[in-house]
């Protein structure tokens, strides 16, 4: 099954603005952006974008192909001229599932060509405006916006209740029977997802969010998407599903964790134990193998290098950086179809994992845990995996996190390790 949507603007008429300007936050121009709206903010680029010129949308089990195809074509009516570096990108993501619409204003898959581009990379603060009409006047009031601006402050708007699904006990139960039917015989491993639902005690400002999440997960990828018609989805994930430049893939597998210690010496003594976790070590394998299976499926030429630990702020996991070599040109996009969903999100062998994720979890992950990025006219791209993440309703917020489940799994064990993973939203909120 598939369906599109599109929208798009060619480029008579339509005029380009881009320009230089005097540094400030990018953040400090995000709340004020028309919908849809995205941020995408690593160590090494700061871009927030808002508005469209061009949508395109999909559902089902060729979605990133058909937006692929659409995206592409619709460059094609649409001026690509700029400057270095800031030639159009598409941005945007999917669901977990080929045809999820649980969300409100979220597509199974969709992405916008943005009317308006903020961007802090290489040393330099670019804003790109692309419209109609009042270009101009668009432009000078967000380069007013920008221009000397700090990031916004947090304000956490504290947390009234919370509701935690499945509860504990349901949770047990749905853990032994993946762990029975992994000793049978039926499943290598299974990423099994929890919820929690927190009414918040005031809005939440997500230029301000992001930036706290900046300060807390600096070596992260934050996001944030907000449709039309929706919440806002953001996060700091530690996960990258894919960079693609040229024929070069970079990913990275991450699956086994451990809590963060109150001293440095009880800090090495937790991760000296993750390290040496047999439970842990086949989980990770499973992952690496499995995105080695994926990339060399392409076909690619895949090199993995040696497991390393990856320290955040409340929690450790066990990371091996894989790179590929493309044969051909393979668009990112495609990339991103062999690869989501990995083992680290998913499970193994995948088809039969996510037929017990379905059957087992009782909660939708709409975007939770899917590709989140961008791609470009070239092809090149880059989509994290949207984990450490929360969807924000007003003054509501979902948050999501997740387990990696093998034979020898304890429930408890695995509840403590989720309760750790929605500490970046929690912290963010209370």
């Amino acid at each position: 099954m598939n369906s599109v949507g599109e929208s798009a603007v060619a480029s008579g008429g339509l005029t380009t603005r881009a320009e230089r300007i005097a540094d400030g936050s990018v953040l400090a121009a995000f709340d004020g952006l028309d919908r849809p709206r995205m941020a995408w903010l690593r160590a090494d680029e700061r871009r927030v974008v808002g508005g469209q010129v061009a949508r395109v949308t999909a559902a089902g089990s060729d979605r990133f192909e058909t937006i692929e195809e659409r995206a592409t074509a619709t460059l094609a009516t649409v001026d690509t001229t700029g400057p270095a570096g800031q030639s159009p990108r598409w941005y945007g993501g999917a669901a977990f599932t080929p045809d999820s619409e649980s969300w409100a204003g979220f597509a199974p898959a969709a992405v916008v060509l943005p009317a308006v581009v903020a961007a802090r990379v290489d040393g330099e603060t670019w804003l790109v405006v692309r419209g109609r009409d009042r270009v101009d006047a668009r432009f000078e009031r967000l380069r007013m916006a920008i221009e000397g601006q700090d990031p916004p402050a947090h304000d956490p708007p504290g947390i009234d209740a919370v509701e935690r699904r499945p509860d504990r006990m349901e949770w047990i139960r749905q853990v032994e029977r993946v762990t029975d039917a992994i000793g049978a015989g039926q499943l290598r491993k299974v990423v099994l997802a929890r919820s929690l639902h927190a009414d918040l005690g005031g809005p939440v400002g997500i230029g301000g969010a992001l930036a706290d999440l900046g300060d807390r997960y600096p070596d992260c990828t934050r996001f944030a998407v907000a449709p039309v018609g929706g919440g806002t989805f953001l996060g700091a994930t530690p996960e990258i599903l894919l960079d693609r430049r040229g024929r070069t893939v970079t990913t990275t597998a991450l699956a086994g964790s451990a809590a963060r210690g109150g001293s440095r010496a009880a800090d090495a003594d937790l991760a000296a134990e993750l390290q040496a976790s047999a439970k842990d070590d086949h989980e990770h394998r499973v992952v690496v193998d499995a995105i080695v299976d994926q990339l060399e499926s392409l076909p690619a030429s895949v090199s993995v290098a040696d497991r390393r630990l990856r320290r955040l702020a409340s929690v450790q996991h066990l990371e091996t950086p894989i790179e590929a070599t493309l044969d051909t040109d393979v668009h990112a996009l495609s990339v991103a179809d062999a690869l989501h969903p990995t083992p680290a999100v998913g499970g193994q062998p995948p088809d039969r994992a996510m037929m017990r994720i379905a059957d087992l979890e009782g909660i939708d992950r709409g975007w939770y845990a899917a590709p989140v990025g961008w791609f470009d006219a070239t092809g090149d791209g880059s989509f994290a995996v949207a984990i450490r993440s929360a969807l924000i309703e007003g003054r509501r917020a979902h948050c999501f996190a997740g387990a990696g489940l093998v034979a020898d799994s304890d429930p408890d064990a695995e509840w403590s390790e989720t309760e750790l993973k929605y500490r970046p939203m929690l912290d963010l909120l209370e």
